[in-house]
């Protein structure tokens, strides 16, 4: 188990890895500044047009993004837009990796590890913005960068029977805390997507290991996004901290609980 958790680790710091190496490439990237410690961290500092339909080729329209664009532009709202095609290519590049990497045969797999990889993206831009509404509309422009799809939303039935990896966004996992009375239902609702890519059904083995590999697929999206929008990049001792936290308390009781959930 130790050596599965390291593996996960190292996927996890991928994300924020590939961030870095894409955002090199990406030389006419808009930056923000947000304070004096990623002042320093900032060059070359500009502002993000503000763009209407007519002036954006029809093969980049972005229905989530075209709102942002369309609200006032303020720091916070430029620094969203000009994070997002960067940031959405990365995560989605490591999620297509991580699918070879976890064993899953099925490369479509890709898009359930990019909608838990959001969940951090959401909770990290929430930080960022103070606005649920922002966020919102961040992970649904990433949602349609990425895979070319607008997010949809799982119906009671088919939270019921087990479909949630048909849906793409972050909504299941909100509506997953209704459904999962466990301690992390997001972590166990990727279990289940994991379990069932593997092709056994829910064999408790594959679901436990999901669950694992659910803690660090959502934290590196967490890390990147803080990454994209602040230029914070996480710690040794955070990152010590993270995996200390779940070897002492987290996947334990996780997996417990998804048990007992399951019979």
């Amino acid at each position: 188990m130790s050596g599965f958790l390291g593996f996960l680790a190292f996927l996890a710091l991928i994300a924020v890895a590939g961030y870095f190496k894409a955002k090199r490439r990406a030389n006419s990237m808009p930056r923000i500044r947000l304070s004096k410690e990623v002042q320093k961290r900032s060059t070359d500092i500009k502002e993000a047009p503000v763009l209407t339909q007519g002036s954006i080729p029809s093969s980049e329209w972005n229905p989530a993004l075209d709102e942002l664009r369309q609200l006032p532009q303020t720091a916070i709202t430029a620094g969203l837009i000009a994070a997002l095609p960067c940031l959405a290519k990365e995560l989605y590049r490591e999620a297509e990796k991580s699918v070879k990497a976890l064993g899953v045969s099925d490369p479509s797999f890709a898009d359930c590890i990019f909608d838990l990889k959001l969940v951090g993206v959401f909770d990290k831009t929430v930080d960022f913005t103070k606005d649920f509404n922002l966020a919102s509309l961040f992970v649904d422009a990433m949602v349609f960068k990425a895979i070319g799809k607008t997010p949809t939303e799982p119906t009671p039935a088919d939270m019921n029977a087990g479909l949630t990896h048909r849906f793409r966004g972050v909504r299941k996992y909100a509506i997953a805390r209704k459904y999962l009375p466990v301690r992390d239902p997001g972590a166990l609702l990727f279990g289940q997507e994991f379990a069932k890519a593997k092709g056994n059904g829910l064999n408790q083995a594959d679901v436990d290991r999901g669950v694992l590999a659910a803690l660090y697929t959502r934290q590196s999206g967490a890390w990147a996004a803080e990454t994209a929008l602040t230029g914070r990049v996480p710690t040794t001792e955070e990152f010590d901290a993270f995996e200390k936290a779940i070897a002492t308390m987290g996947s334990a009781e996780l997996v417990s609980k998804s048990k007992s959930i399951q019979e």
